[in-house]
């Protein structure tokens, strides 16, 4: 067994140690605790009040309550004072002078005096921060470091506080929370006992994964109690915590985006293919109502409206607007053919697809503007992952294309005829004329009823359509005058009889033989 200890011996230098001999210890255990009595608070030499240090040395972060509205922190409350009944000088018992910080002797905190200085606003219970009997050892110091600091005994106590917060979730989950740490007197009023700030460490970092510590900030206050009928003296401590974002923003908030934007990218399908279009634009409507659902686990079942309440409702009704505007355009292509006083279909997809792209727009980047942390701009560069940066920037990229296509479009439509074939390209208007010169080859391809003619009867008028050329718009204008000009589409009939019909094209009819 032997060898799995590493030996224990005794250091070269035996004069770094504080002690000499174990005598010398004795004698002064002797001097410090002999009539010492720890119920007794000790009293300056001076009088007065019993000035006690405090500092806080914030340790580790540990969980953030919203719906208790309640901070755990694991942190050590360092005190410091003096206790005259235990003053000594290390010459007189060690034959040597305490020249270095760490020269003090470790006594249990039972032993002596300790004041009453513990929490005020813990809610996680009283007693244990009360109690010391269990608590860690603290520090006796001689009189060199008492006449250098003016205090002699220092203690250092680890606890975990569970304090309350002001919870304010109105920019969740870019939000940033105060909590309050109180420190000061269970029983001592002002009159027995002030607290003097001390300098606080923080000697790791107290991040946790979703919080970041972003300032610790301390201030005393006097505080008046009705029952007491006394003032009471308290240090706060303000600690304002801040949520990290990336992970509500990569599981939440771009998906949204991204499904709405592509709910309202469906409008720019072709009209005519108007089911795909409507039952596209649906399926992403109900993946918006599915990501709802998802982050109502997550989001704190609190009272009142947060960010992440007002965006999804906007992405909501952007998605539920493009379905609609889907179904509305279906409407007008089956009733704009009553209507001759109404609009083309086309131009007016363009101008409600323009509305909405603009809602769209305008709707992502007041919600961006009201998060206080950053603006639209700096919020890119908010995010430290790469990944993350590359997909904002594409969401802004298809954001602005959306907006720019949707302006153009609407633009275009509200153009002239002639100025729209001319931004295409095209040097004719689609006018139309009947040509003079196709009349004999429809006549003997694809009028038929031309070879068996009824000549018992008259017939009735003719029926037949021209078969439509392009002019240009001069042409198109001088045609308009014309007795056999119609529109495409325009129902017309001739009142030459068949026979009159055959003498104009040249044709001679056909005889049945009897």
């Amino acid at each position: 067994m032997p060898e799995l200890f590493i030996p224990v011996e005794r250091g070269q230098s035996w004069d770094s140690s504080p002690f000499r001999t174990q005598e010398d210890l004795n004698r002064l255990w002797e001097h410090l605790f002999d009539g010492y009595r720890q119920d007794v608070p000790p009293v300056p030499k001076e009088g007065g009040t019993i000035r006690v240090g405090v500092g806080i040395d914030f340790v580790k972060f540990k969980e953030f309550d919203e719906v208790a509205g309640t901070m755990n922190i694991r942190m050590n409350l360092r005190l410091c004072w003096v206790d005259e009944r235990l003053s000594f000088a290390a010459q007189d018992f060690f034959n040597m002078s305490w020249d270095n910080a760490g020269d003090n002797v470790p006594i249990r905190s039972s032993m002596v005096w300790t004041p009453d200085v513990t929490v005020m606003n813990e809610v996680g219970g009283l007693v244990n921060l009360l109690d010391t009997r269990h608590s860690s050892p603290l520090l006796l110091s001689d009189d060199s470091f008492k006449n250098e600091t003016g205090v002699n005994v220092r203690w250092s106590r680890p606890i975990d506080v569970v304090s309350n917060c002001e919870v304010d979730m109105t920019q969740y989950p870019f939000d940033e929370q105060r909590c309050y740490v109180e420190i000061g007197s269970w029983a001592s009023s002002l009159r027995q006992m002030s607290l003097v700030v001390q300098p606080f460490f923080m000697e790791r970092e107290v991040h946790s994964p979703e919080f970041r510590v972003l300032n610790i900030t301390v201030r005393t206050k006097d505080v008046f109690t009705r029952s007491t009928a006394q003032k009471f003296n308290e240090v706060r401590y303000e600690v304002v915590l801040q949520r990290h974002p990336h992970f509500y923003v990569m599981n939440f908030v771009l998906p949204m985006v991204a499904l709405t934007g592509l709910a309202v990218s469906t409008m720019w399908m072709n009209p005519g293919n108007i089911g795909p279009r409507v039952n596209s634009g649906t399926k992403m409507l109900l993946c918006v109502v599915s990501i709802i659902f998802i982050t109502a686990r997550g989001r704190p079942a609190i009272h009142g409206d947060i960010w992440m309440d007002r965006f999804q409702s906007h992405c909501l009704a952007l998605a539920m607007s493009a379905v609609l505007e889907s179904l509305c355009i279906d409407w007008l292509q089956k009733a704009s053919k009553n209507l001759s006083w109404f609009p083309k279909v086309d131009t007016v997809d363009s101008l409600l697809r323009a509305l909405i792209c603009c809602a769209l727009t305008f709707t992502i980047c007041y919600d961006a503007s009201e998060i206080k942390r950053y603006n639209v701009l700096d919020e890119y560069a908010s995010f430290q992952a790469g990944s993350t940066q590359l997909l904002v920037a594409l969401v802004y990229i298809i954001f602005c294309g959306m907006l720019l296509a949707s302006f153009l479009s609407f633009g275009f439509r509200s153009l002239p005829a002639n100025w729209q074939h001319w931004v295409l390209g095209k040097a004719e208007d689609n006018c139309t004329k009947p040509e003079s010169d196709g009349r004999s080859k429809r006549a003997s391809e694809s009028d038929g009823w031309l070879r068996r003619p009824s000549w018992s009867h008259t017939p009735e008028p003719s029926k037949r359509r021209h078969r439509m050329s392009s002019i240009s718009s001069v042409e198109c204008a001088e045609l308009q005058g014309s007795p056999g000009y119609r529109l495409p589409g325009q129902l017309g009939f001739d009142t030459k009889s068949q026979y009159s019909l055959l003498q104009e094209n040249n044709l001679s009819p056909i005889h049945k033989s009897p």
